[in-house]
């Protein structure tokens, strides 16, 4: 029954049952049962794998590679999803990247996110403009926006902030505005500091590692 209800669509391509069963638009590609299978007039998507894209009517350049990846989505465009269950939640969020098994599970409407890692940006529901690059960053992120977040964990304690950047550091679970990097490390050594003159207040380090000036 792939390809059942197609009428005024071109350049479809269905293997799979149900696979572009209600598609009325082209230039589709659907490898895989359910693949697809509530297009209506949602053009240029590709979905290989069972239920991927099952849920889509009208959102269009979409791709989405794995089991049940972008199962969900409606009508949110321009999402690429590459691992089993990425970006499984999606309902109307464009321009999201989920690149690992179940990287951004949770995310429904948020944005513009870019997700590189297994359960990379899981936890993230409507959040915007973030970056998780490894296995679980920004993980617990619900509705946070402008994170970055590089390493195995980095970000991952996160639950609500906005322009966080961690490096190796899991974070704290809500701020906004900061910068943390590393976790364990025990030395620090910085290119292109010592020996060179600078003028201005005198930057110092407390206790916690946190840099500044004298208040």
């Amino acid at each position: 029954m792939a390809l059942f209800s197609n009428g005024a669509g071109n350049a479809n391509t269905a293997t799979g049952f149900h696979a572009l069963m209600h598609s009325t638009a082209s230039n589709n590609t659907a490898l895989g049962a359910q693949a697809l299978e509530e297009n209506t007039t949602g053009a240029f998507n590709a979905a290989s794998g069972t239920q991927a894209l099952q849920s889509n009517t009208s959102g269009s350049s979409n791709t989405a590679t794995g089991y049940q990846a972008l199962v969900s989505n409606t009508s949110g465009a321009s999402n690429t999803a590459d691992g089993d269950l990425a970006l499984q939640n999606n309902l109307t969020g464009n321009d999201n990247v989920g690149v690992g098994d179940s990287a951004m599970i949770s995310n429904q409407t948020g944005s513009d996110n870019a997700a590189l890692g297994a359960g990379a940006l899981g936890g993230d529901v409507d959040g915007s403009n973030n970056t998780g690059i490894g296995f679980n960053t920004l993980s617990n992120n619900a509705d946070g926006n402008g994170n970055i977040a590089v390493g195995s964990g980095a970000g991952a304690t996160l639950t609500s902030g906005d322009r966080n950047i961690y490096i190796g550091n899991k974070g704290k679970s809500t701020e906004s505005n900061t910068i943390r990097m590393g976790q364990a490390q025990t030395r620090t050594f910085v290119a292109g500091i010592s020996g060179v003159p600078v003028s201005g207040s005198t930057v110092l380090i407390n206790g916690k590692g946190q840099l500044g000036i004298l208040a």
